[in-house]
């Protein structure tokens, strides 16, 4: 430190009751004036480079914003830091702005605020689709912003414009990755109603391109199509054999065919599979009437209308029977009377005969023959027996009158 008495001590000056000469001071302030320049552009300096750090610190909050984006499953090409981390405004202070078209998460930057600045220096980072994150920094035209550049970039400051290139094509592939993988795990996990069936592309690792053919069932991967096909008929077989047993209990015969096991023919007797037509028919003749039994019920659930031959034999397989809707009669002349009369031809040899056609019985007609309160008794109260309902043509003939006449 320069003081008077090392002035006078050096410049051999002694003080007298006169003060200063004209030398001395013009000694004194011109090393003072070379003292002040060289202060003041190191204050600048470090003024700057305080600067620098100041940004440096918003750039890294803006950065651990955006990688709780990329983490949450965002597209980082889709953000931007929030404003209130940094922005403009917040930059202003240490001379910076956001560059343009620099502003989203996957490549997002900033530049000092004068365009001739030489030490402050651009900086920012690049987040692909995976979340790798590169730093980048490009330091100004003196040597001291390295330091700061370095500081945050490491060897990607000063990058070149190829390794920038290969950085841009490092991260469109992580995209491309992403989206391969996102999609291939949305089919796997989210097809209805159980996962992904079959086979679909996933990203390969040894090509870098989404051409992996991966097979799955229901969610689960598996080794291939083989491996597939055989998961789907374990599981088909087991809904097949549950709609097989229930045949079973239900005592079902016939031949038959189901949906839950598609290709296959049952050969039924008492609800079990008997394998061959054959078996089913030996069989048959140890339960006859049981068998004949089920051929009658499908026939009525199938909706047959009109004459049911039985196959002759015991109990109920040793007469015919005629179907109208829910209705069943043994004898033609019911069923004559009956809605569904006319609907059917009767073919003996070569000789065609129609039926009577249905008789109709209107409300009038009943009046006048004085029966029509007898009959509306009598059905009331059977109503809630459907077989005795069904048993009496005249309820029958009532009911359609009935409907033909529903102001009556």
């Amino acid at each position: 430190m320069f003081t008077i008495n090392y002035l006078r001590k050096n410049l051999r000056l002694d003080l007298t009751d006169e003060g200063f000469s004209l030398i001395e001071l013009a000694t004194v302030v011109t090393i003072l004036g070379i003292l002040s320049s060289v202060s003041i552009t190191n204050i600048n300096k470090w003024v700057k480079l305080a600067k620098a750090d100041e940004a440096v610190s918003m750039l890294n909050n803006s950065l651990i914003e955006c990688l709780q984006y990329s983490r949450n499953g965002t597209d980082p090409t889709t953000v931007s830091p929030p404003n209130g981390v940094i922005s403009n405004d917040s930059l202003l202070s240490a001379q910076y702005k956001i560059k343009d078209g620099k502003n989203k998460c996957s490549d997002f930057f900033i530049e000092p605020i004068n365009s001739d600045e030489k030490t402050l220096f651009e900086m920012g980072y690049q987040i692909n689709a995976s979340g790798n994150v590169t730093k980048i920094g490009t330091p100004a035209d003196k040597e001291s912003s390295l330091s700061r550049c370095k500081r945050w970039a490491g060897s990607n400051c000063g990058a070149s414009e190829e390794q920038k290139a290969a950085w841009a094509a490092a991260a469109a592939l992580a995209k491309e990755k992403k989206d391969c993988n996102d999609a291939f795990y949305t089919w796997l996990n989210d097809t209805p109603p159980n996962g992904g069936i079959g086979s679909y592309k996933r990203w390969n690792t040894e090509a870098k391109s989404c051409t992996l053919n991966t097979f799955a069932f229901e969610g689960t991967i598996l080794s291939s199509q083989q491996a597939v096909d055989a998961a789907q008929a374990a599981k088909l077989g087991a809904i097949c054999n549950n709609k097989v047993l229930e045949q079973k209990n239900n005592k079902i015969n016939g031949i038959t065919s189901l949906d839950e096991c598609p290709g296959q023919t049952f050969y039924f007797c008492q609800g079990i599979d008997k394998q061959t037509e054959d078996a089913m028919n030996v069989c048959k003749a140890d339960h006859q009437e049981d068998f004949c039994k089920s051929e009658i019920t499908k026939a009525k659930q199938n909706g047959h209308t009109g004459k049911f031959a039985a196959p002759g034999g015991p109990g109920v397989c040793s007469q015919n029977y005629w179907f109208c809707g829910e209705y069943e009669y043994t004898k033609q002349a019911d069923f004559d009377e009956s809605t569904c009369a006319g609907s059917e031809d009767e073919t003996e040899g070569d000789e065609t005969k129609y039926s009577s056609g249905a008789k109709t019985y209107c409300l009038d007609q009943m009046d006048q023959e004085g029966i029509v309160n007898e009959i509306k008794s009598f059905c009331d109260n059977v109503k809630s027996s459907p077989g005795a309902y069904s048993t009496w043509w005249g309820c029958n003939k009532y009911q359609q009158c009935l409907d033909d006449n529903p102001k009556r």
